[in-house]
């Protein structure tokens, strides 16, 4: 019975009350400003970004202990 109630009672609001009157808000699209074709970033934005890069880049290197004795080969040397 209870459940006839709430079906009632949202109908009610449905027809009263569209909900095309009360349009939702869409919220703006977050894209990075690089990828904006329409515009460029700002300095403050372009600064912000390549910052976030670094830190970015940064946290993904590794750091690894040699111990004394150990060489790693040289990537130019060639035989």
């Amino acid at each position: 019975m209870f459940d006839l109630i709430v079906r009632a009672v949202e109908w009610a609001r449905f027809l009263l009350f569209p909900l095309d009157l009360f349009p939702v808000p869409e919220p703006p699209v977050r894209t990075d400003p690089w990828r904006r074709p329409w515009t460029s970033p700002t300095q403050e934005e372009a600064q912000a970004i390549l910052r976030a890069r670094e830190e970015a880049a940064r946290g993904k290197r590794k750091l690894y202990y040699l111990p004394p004795g150990v060489f790693l080969p040289l990537t130019g040397a060639r035989r």
